[in-house]
């Protein structure tokens, strides 16, 4: 019962973020709808809600509900080699465009069913309008939040179950927090990803590197070349996707037999460990407002 109540308190934390940033969301844009409209549909509009109310004001709350209330254990922090952290770059953004393609498909059968596209968040703000603003919030702050909620507060509260449970409960929340089906199947591995690596070396400063790199590519530099009006820009940004995709699983492969995952000092088994994980509160009430989200993005 104290391990569910544990995890149902983490699912909880979560569902109150998400019901802040969307209520301070819904308030800002009610808010600007009618002291200044004309600025409401603007995309640096979008991008300065995003960053109050989940960099600012969620992430805060968030850290109030999951702080620490006792010192965290003390973990030799371990090094990784400048060409292999430039390996995984290239699996991440490899993983990237490869489940993006699945996503796209997915998103491209629902578009035939509801016989209008599938909204992609990402291209309400990928327009090269405010490039500043885009690479700070998105490339610099999302990275450095993200991976101070999921990869720190989250993850060291599920590093004593083990690796396994802690880099696929971390991922899995991770992934449903984006909300649409645009960027959950490629956040669910990313997530995995830069878990296994802050286990491994104990420094956050390793999977913060790394989201940064990969939003400021994925999200802002990528786009800006394939929707230039330059010829050039756009093959070398079709190529890049392709070399990025090809080098990225033959790394993967070679990577993948590297991978060591330990046990925790706390184990649950069987339908013990289902129950803990995922029928508790926190986690039902999560699950239906990530569904909610989803079922919008979809809609809208």
């Amino acid at each position: 019962m104290e391990h569910k109540k544990n995890f149902s308190y983490m699912w909880l934390s979560l569902s109150v973020v998400l019901l802040v940033v969307n209520l301070v969301q819904i308030v800002m844009g009610a808010v600007f709808a009618i002291i200044a409209p004309n600025i409401v549909q603007q995309s640096w509009f979008y991008i300065l809600c995003i960053f109050i109310s989940m960099h600012v004001i969620g992430f805060l709350v968030y850290f109030l509900m999951m702080k620490p209330k006792q010192p965290q254990p003390a973990r030799e922090k371990t090094r990784i080699p400048p060409l292999r952290y430039f390996k995984i770059f290239i699996i991440c953004m490899g993983a990237t465009y490869l489940f993006n393609f699945v996503s796209l498909g997915i998103n491209a059968l629902i578009s035939l069913i509801k016989q209008a596209p599938v909204n992609n968040p990402l291209a309400t703000v990928a327009t090269g309008e405010s490039v500043v603003l885009q690479v700070l919030v998105l490339s610099v702050s999302a990275p450095i939040i993200e991976e101070l909620m999921f990869r720190k507060l989250m993850l060291d509260r599920l590093r004593p179950y083990g690796d396994m449970t802690a880099i696929w409960v971390s991922a899995l929340a991770f992934s449903l927090f984006h909300g649409n089906l645009s960027q959950a199947l490629y956040a669910l591995v990313l997530g995995m990803i830069f878990a296994y690596i802050v286990i491994r070396t104990n420094n956050i400063l390793y999977s913060i590197g790394l989201h940064v790199l990969i939003n400021l590519f994925g999200s802002t530099l990528m786009p800006l070349m394939a929707l230039s009006a330059n010829p050039i820009l756009i093959t070398i940004a079709s190529l890049l996707v392709y070399v990025f995709l090809i080098a990225g699983i033959i790394l993967f492969i070679t990577e993948i037999k590297r991978v060591k995952l330990e046990k925790g000092e706390i184990t649950l088994t069987g339908s013990e460990r289902f129950k803990a994980h995922y029928l508790n509160g926190g986690m039902i009430l999560y699950f239906i407002l990530c569904l909610v989200m989803f079922v919008v993005a979809i809609l809208a």
